[in-house]
């Protein structure tokens, strides 16, 4: 059953950032310019299982809800009251819930803190029946997808009295055209149906009957109406073979693909004016100009101007030009959008994929093309602050506290004793430890198999490093596996044959125990195997979709970033702790652009010389971030190529003990720029140096040679990208992201399951409503400011702090 709530239903404030309406005593809390009263006594539940909620705020119309004193004349107005299907006022209320069912609506008295019923639809004709119905109101006009065949749109007008249904076959069909009666009549089957009555002419239609959501907004000079006096809204439709958009002309058009990818699961006006809408084949959002013709896109993955595609995170198919993607899967129906604020996947686990198959939240920062688009990923265990465009790595964003060591999870890996303990299932030949190498003996003619099971968090990366030794009598084929059972295959399937050498390979863990699994054999006279330095390292997360997460070396300490905050900062580093991701072309910026975010925190003022990160090998190419205790304490910004260029800015330690924001950026033309707190603070025009290096490693707190540690800093949130943000999207991704690091700043989503639900965007509040299992996390920007404690199930609709969920 849907709660009706208005401050909140089991609601609970998890900072001091609430203000206005928030938590008012409930015998005086008001909201102006509104007939509802006390707001925060509507604590409700209606009996009702809905398959979506609608608060309609009659003062967000275009005449600011003054339509609702002009209705007398209507047969809603003048029918019966207190009867089943009708209560006992006669005017539309100042505030509405309504509630569709699969086969009925409701609309529910808002200004009532007892939510009466008001008006009851208990036939389906008006309607149209119909399963899985969505909810669009504006201007006094309800609007209901119905994703039944033969559904269609029926839109609902309380000024004109009179409903519309729109279907994407001809208009002689007797559903398709204009309700017969007016709404009091509308449980009324025997006589009121649709008809055209047009004349025999051509009605628009849309492009399929099976409609799965519905959106609603007035454009900007939309023309009046004369039945009404209002703005003509404009709807989108997202049906089972494209987006049909009802333009506030009267005509239709359609957003259409060449292939087999336009079943459009969700549909959304932003709040500029662009449309948003997810496929549910393809799982990719969309943002698209409103077009005023109809448009084919060819291609589910293809562009142009009046497109930007986020396609789900795990999803193939994409060049590496569409790098900003969302939480989420591949799957049908599993996104949900908050216009053009915010993105959710319904799944609910992790499963073995490409990119690593991660639900959650993805708040959406959306440039005009995708290389300028941010996002940023919340979950219930981190939140990665704003990833900009062509992100290659998203590290430091967790919330647990617990420090990280670089102990590999496979016992006696470099064979120092004579153990084979780890390996626990060993067939087909034998496993001995000689000469400090694993030997596999091949003594059935065929293969030598050796499991080493190993525990695993599910959804954390995991490293793994294999050392193939050429040796005596050496088998012809060694395989390297690794999965969920002895002989898995699920991460790793790999013959090298006889090429020998180090193997490396990372995997995201789908179960609580992974197996990693040698293979020697398959030649004449019982070949050997000879392995070493076989390691297994739980890493410290990439959040990117890169999954390149971060080798723990030594002990590093993860503590609060503030106390009571969800966010974690990473501290205590030496020549012996720091973090290190091993080669990643990703970090080949080349002569490109490239951009570095970090948070840090001096603890005193800087000392020696420490790096924030540095990239290279023992030599050639290089990037690197530094800090010196000169000119008050200065970061410098360096790049090598047969010679070093460098940057820097200076005064640093006056942000000494207190965390700030430091942003650089360098682009293909050499221009430097370093950023503080959003603010420019040191640039400069450089020799461009190419920065791609295949034998560089990148080093985070310390340098390439594991020297010169920032002892004496902190640090969160560590980002690179391939692409530049603009000064803006730096101020921006400062103002969001300094909230995640106050006092008592919760960060993610709230409970225990990544897997979202609902959502929904306040406009007149700027609150994101997310719905999951465990209740509704309310967020104000990147930062959790309160939550509810009652599952959310199908939908969240919110307006002037009253919320409908379901």
């Amino acid at each position: 059953m849907p709660n009706l709530v208005g401050t909140g239903l089991n609601q609970v404030p998890t900072n001091s950032m609430l203000g206005g309406m928030a938590y008012q005593d409930p015998e005086h809390a008001s909201i102006k310019n509104l007939d509802l009263k006390n707001l925060s006594q509507i604590n409700s539940e209606i009996a009702d299982t809905a398959t979506d909620v609608f608060v309609y705020d009659t003062s967000k119309d275009s005449d600011g809800g003054a339509w609702r004193k002009r209705t007398q004349h209507t047969s809603w107005y003048n029918e019966t009251l207190g009867t089943a299907d009708r209560g006992t006022r006669r005017e539309f209320p100042a505030v509405a819930v309504i509630v569709i069912e699969d086969n009925g609506l409701t609309i529910y008295d808002g200004d009532d803190p007892d939510l009466p019923m008001w008006m009851k639809w208990t036939s389906t004709t008006m309607l149209r029946g119909g399963t899985s119905r969505k909810l669009a109101v504006k201007n006094g006009i309800i609007a209901t997808s119905n994703a039944n065949t033969y559904g269609g749109l029926v839109k609902i007008y309380f000024v004109s009295d009179t409903a519309r249904s729109y279907r994407a076959i001809g208009s002689n069909n007797s559903t398709e055209g204009y309700w017969k009666g007016n709404i009091a009549g509308r449980n009324d089957y025997s006589s009121n149906n649709y008809s055209n009555s047009s004349g025999g002419n051509v009605l628009p239609t849309l492009v399929r009957e099976n409609t799965n959501d519905v959106a609603m907004t007035v454009l900007p000079n939309a023309p009046i109406d004369s039945a009404t006096g209002l703005p003509v809204p404009t709807i989108a439709v997202a049906t089972a073979g494209g987006v049909s958009v009802i333009k506030d002309d009267g005509t239709v058009v359609d957003i259409t693909t060449s292939d087999v990818y336009d079943n459009y699961k969700r549909v959304e006006f932003g709040d500029n004016n662009r449309l948003y809408y997810v496929s549910g084949s393809t799982q990719v959002f969309y943002s698209t100009a409103i077009p005023t013709g109809d448009q084919n896109y060819g291609a589910y993955n293809t562009t142009n101007t009046n497109r930007v595609m986020f396609p789900s995170i795990d999803h193939g198919g994409y060049p590496s030009n569409h790098p900003v993607r969302l939480l989420g899967t591949n799957g049908a129906n599993h996104y949900i959008i908050a216009k053009n604020k915010a993105a959710g996947s319904r799944e609910t686990s992790y499963q073995s994929s490409e990119y690593g198959l991660r639900p959650g939240l993805t708040f959406i920062d959306e440039g005009e093309t995708n290389p300028s688009s941010s996002v940023a990923y919340a979950t219930t265990s981190y939140n990665t602050g704003w990833m900009h465009g062509d992100i290659k790595g998203a590290f430091l964003s967790d919330t647990d506290t617990t420090n990280v060591s670089g102990t590999s999870l496979i016992a006696n890996g470099d064979f120092s004793s004579s153990s084979t303990a780890a390996f626990t299932n060993v067939s087909g030949g034998t496993a001995a430890v000689t000469g400090g190498l694993l030997k596999l003996t091949d003594t059935g003619g065929a293969f030598c198999y050796a499991s080493a099971p190993f525990t695993t968090v599910v959804g954390n990366q995991y490293f793994v490093t294999v050392d193939i030794v050429n040796s005596s009598n050496t088998a012809p084929s060694n395989f390297i596996r690794c999965g969920n059972s002895h002989n898995g295959t699920e991460f790793h399937n790999t013959n090298y044959g006889t090429g020998y050498g180090t193997k490396t390979f990372y995997f995201i863990a789908t179960a609580t125990t992974t197996y990693l699994t040698l293979i020697s054999g398959h030649g004449a006279g019982n070949p050997f195997g000879h392995w070493d330095n076989v390691f297994a390292y739980k890493l410290d997360n990439d959040r990117s979709l890169n999954n390149k997460g971060l080798q723990v070396f030594g002990t590093v300490t993860k503590s609060a970033v503030a106390t009571g905050a969800d966010l974690v900062a990473y501290s205590g580093f030496t020549d012996s702790n720091y973090l290190k991701q091993l080669y990643y072309s990703g970090m080949d910026f080349g002569t490109g652009d490239m951009s570095v975010s970090f948070w840090m925190k001096i603890s005193g003022d800087i000392g020696a010389t420490g790096y924030a990160y540095d990239r290279q090998g023992s030599n050639g190419n290089r990037h690197a971030i530094y800090l010196t205790a000169g000119n008050n304490g200065s970061l410098f910004f360096y790049f090598y190529e047969s010679g070093g260029v460098e940057t820097y800015a200076t005064n640093l330690n006056n942000h000494k003990d207190t965390w700030a924001c430091y942003t650089c950026n360098r682009n293909s033309s050499g221009l430097v720029e370093i950023y503080i707190n959003g603010q420019l603070r040191g640039s400069a025009v450089l020799a461009v140096k190419n920065l791609t290096n295949v034998n560089a490693d990148t080093y985070i707190s310390t340098r390439h040679s594991a020297n010169s540690p920032a002892t004496y800093a902190s640090f969160a949130l560590f980002k690179f990208s391939a692409s530049i943000p603009s000064a803006e999207q730096i101020k921006k991704m400062y103002e969001d992201e300094k909230h995640l690091f106050q006092e008592n700043a919760k960060a993610t989503l709230y409970g225990s399951s990544d897997a979202v639900t609902a959502l929904a965007f306040e406009d007149t509040t700027n609150l994101l409503h997310v719905g999951t299992s465990a209740g509704r996390s309310e967020f104000q920007g990147l930062r959790r400011i309160n939550n509810t404690t009652t599952a959310v199930t199908t939908a969240i609709s919110a307006s002037n702090r009253l919320v409908a969920e379901q």
